[in-house]
């Protein structure tokens, strides 16, 4: 049965009772009464005074509110409150189902009411929020049962389905329905202790509702109106069904995960209808699909997975940050105790929703252009990030996940630290990767050229009417220091330039000479030239060769265990200096002073990848190809990751156990902090300048 028929089957027999035989029906009027006192049995906590509240009155052509919390008092101790969530759907008169409110019809809210088995009631009233008397607007109310499930569905007569005639056994199928579709809200699995009250909404006082007579029956005897029900405690059978029913493989509704890992700042400025989905889409979708692509296209990292040399587990946080967009997403590395690591996803959701104008190289919030990146999906009655937004943060998320994976596998690098004999994690700046060289190979595995070539198709990298030019690139490194990879070690202001796009070229032209190099070439299976000739005369850069040179340095700066059982590895110093065949570059700071301006072929390699992008892109129509790594069948896919929900092969995002707040995931990886990091302490010197 479709979902808008099955509300007016349900509804409609409040017009015809007599043709529903199996269903309870208990009418009453919106004024106060007690309900009868009902036999406390064992391990059960007796409750009175419920009330159902926190929903929200519809707004036109504002999303509805799906849930309402019902809170009520202990018998024993008035002062102590319990408290769970419900169900909340909307339906107009012809029977139809909302998720928007319309602003051509009224629609009418309908409770899937039920008891915890913890509980149960004496001579209790029900009181229902001022948002559903208002709608109901003297209307007599009615509780419907499903004895088959004990769940209740409280709504009015003569209003939603009025002009419905049923077809079939509506009560059943509407508590499938609910089950299926609204997970009787997994809350369940929490509430009990009144503890998501608090975190949902406040209730309103018995002052501002009205109070009605009646509670859900559970009796199939009753089958007149106007009778007082007995019992509303659904079965625990009832309430595992409805959580199996998820749409989300972990634990919670989309709402529930946006409360769980979200700021509360960013829910109430937001809105957790916009939030929800999109913390679905990061956690179940994007975040798992970027960790299993880069685990797939790296052969280091696969091996380091079966190794059990990466993380289990990751937290996740979103918060927002209207004055602070120079990252929208970021991976945090912490190490508190010193001994141990662990790891958390921050996405700063103002980077994705709200509308920012570049001055002076530097992002301003622009308040007139609120949600401009969100849209509403009448097919999927959700609101979601438009897709060139969705294809930016889906290279965000791949890039900080590139740092994660390296937070593990080159933990010293990456963490500037090393572990002493006591196993107690060391501050050691010499072993602490550069940051041109942390960045540019995450931004390796975006599209860079995409989303930078604002930057790379300017005169600052040597780019005029079409054409990239070496002498004109290192014309303007020698005349914008900003340009530099020097530039970005030693100011944290103004350094994207420096640490990104040409820490970017940096890796690149590392990745390059390790692709070209004979020991990488033998090692790590890398057989296809770097270049390939196009029969107009042109040359396209070969990623896949690129790739595989950039995985057998990260190879050698993890280590391996060489044929006598000891773990060998390098320093990023010790690989740049077998790379580059010049005598003048002995470590990475030698690169790094040297790349484009004076280092032999550096930037005719970095003219001629950019023009091999510039060839194959399609400016006239802002078509530009990605620029990554990873590459897909389309050369202008705004993102690499495939839209389809998956586990995470490592790094999955874990539950938070204090909603509202960072999470972090202590790291389980074996083989952590035994790379070559930048530079080798002199303990565990190698053979210097030789990495074969």
């Amino acid at each position: 049965m479709k979902r808008k028929q099955f509300f007016a089957c349900l509804l409609a027999m409040m017009v015809s009772v007599g043709t529903i035989s199996t269903t309870t029906i208990t009418s009453f009027a919106q004024e106060g009464g007690a309900l009868p006192q009902v036999e406390q049995g064992q391990m059960q906590t007796a409750i009175t005074n419920i009330t159902i509240g926190g929903l929200e009155e519809p707004v036109p052509g504002q999303l509805l509110d799906f849930s309402a919390v019902v809170t009520a008092d202990k018998v024993d101790n008035p002062s102590e409150k319990v408290s769970w969530k419900i169900l909340v759907m909307w339906v107009d008169e012809d029977g139809k189902t909302f998720t928007i409110c319309p602003s051509d019809r009224k629609v009418y809210p309908v409770f899937s009411f039920f008891v915890p088995k913890e509980y149960v009631y004496k001579q209790a009233a029900l009181t229902l929020p001022e948002a559903a008397t208002k709608i109901f607007g003297g209307k007599e109310v009615v509780t419907i049962v499903d004895p088959s499930t004990s769940l209740s569905f409280i709504t009015c007569v003569d209003g939603p389905g009025k002009n419905y005639t049923p077809k079939e056994k509506v009560s059943t199928v509407y508590a499938d329905e609910f089950q299926k579709n609204g997970e009787i809200e997994k809350a369940k699995r929490k509430q009990l202790s009144g503890e998501l009250a608090s975190t949902i909404a406040e209730t309103p006082s018995t002052s501002e509702a009205s109070t009605i007579v009646g509670t859900p029956s559970v009796d199939e005897s009753q089958i007149t109106t106007g009778q007082t029900p007995s019992d509303a405690t659904a079965s625990s059978e009832t309430v595992a069904a409805a959580e199996d029913s998820s749409s989300a493989e972990d634990s919670s509704s989309a709402e529930d995960l946006a409360r769980m890992h979200c700021q509360k700042k960013a829910i109430d400025d937001i809105g957790i209808e916009k939030l929800g989905p999109l913390v679905e889409l990061i956690r179940y979708t994007i975040q798992p699909q970027a960790v299993n692509t880069l685990i797939n296209e790296f052969p280091c990292f696969n091996e380091a997975l079966e190794n059990d040399g990466l993380s289990s587990n990751i937290g996740f946080y979103v918060y927002l940050d209207k004055d602070n967009v120079s990252s929208g997403a970021g991976v945090t590395s912490s190490y508190p105790d010193f001994v141990s690591i662990k790891y958390n996803l921050k996405v700063n959701v103002a980077e994705y929703v709200y509308v920012y104008e570049k001055d002076n190289n530097e992002y301003i919030y622009n308040p007139d252009n609120v949600d401009e990146y969100f849209e509403y999906n009448s097919e999927t009655d959700t609101w979601e990030l438009k897709r060139d937004k969705r294809d930016e943060l889906e290279c965000d998320i791949l890039h900080e996940m590139m740092h994660a994976l390296m937070f593990d596998y080159t933990a010293r690098g990456m963490n500037g630290c090393i572990k002493n004999s006591e196993g107690i994690l060391v501050k050691d700046k010499d072993v602490e990767f550069t940051n041109w060289f942390c960045e540019g190979i995450a931004v390796a595995v975006q599209n860079p050229y995409q989303y930078r070539n604002n930057d790379f198709r300017t005169e600052l990298y040597g780019f005029s009417d079409g054409v990239y030019n070496s002498d004109s690139l290192v014309d303007s490194f020698a005349n914008n220091e900003k340009l530099t990879l020097s530039y970005g070690e030693k100011n944290e202001d103004d350094n994207v330039y420096s640490r990104y796009d040409t820490g970017y070229l940096a890796c690149m032209y590392l990745g390059y000479l390790a692709a070209t190099n004979e020991y990488y070439r033998d090692n790590y299976g890398i057989q296809e030239d770097a270049w390939i000739d196009n029969e107009d005369g042109t040359r396209t850069i070969n990623t896949e060769a690129i790739k595989l040179g950039l995985n057998g340095i990260l190879n050698e700066i993890h280590g391996y265990e060489d044929e006598n059982g000891e773990w060998t590895k390098y320093s990023l110093d010790q690989i740049i200096c077998d790379l580059v065949e010049d005598d003048a570059i002995k470590t990475t700071d030698d690169y790094q002073a040297n790349f484009i301006l004076s280092l032999d072929g550096s930037a005719d390699f970095c003219a001629e990848l950019l023009q091999s992008y510039e060839d194959q892109s399609d400016p006239e129509n802002d078509n530009y190809v990605s620029g990554s790594l990873i590459q897909t069948d389309d050369l202008y896919a705004g993102s690499p990751l495939v839209d389809e929900q998956t586990d995470a092969m490592a790094f999955a995002i874990i539950d938070s156990d204090n909603p509202g707040t960072e999470q972090y995931a202590e790291s389980d990886a074996e083989n952590t902090f035994l790379d070559g990091g930048k530079t080798l302490p002199s303990d565990e010197v190698n053979v210097e300048g030789d990495g074969e």
